[in-house]
């Protein structure tokens, strides 16, 4: 491994479903772009990047009825 990001990215392939892992990576690229290349991402990212993380959000914290 060649470190913690690429170790992340495993375990997101690994556990995850296909549909939510590419949903990781997507977002995973795109955090970095806007940190190391530039700040500005457009409304339709904005946009997807809030669809795919509320659906990393459902898949890792499945809502459980309590009895």
């Amino acid at each position: 491994m060649k470190g913690r990001h690429e170790a992340r990215e495993r375990l997101v392939f690994e556990n995850l479903d296909s549909t939510t892992a590419a949903y990781y990576k997507w977002l995973d690229d795109k955090s970095r772009y806007a940190r190391y290349t530039t700040f500005k991402v457009t409304q339709a990212e904005a946009e997807k990047g809030q669809v795919y993380l509320k659906h990393i959000h459902q898949v890792c914290n499945p809502v459980t009825s309590s009895v």
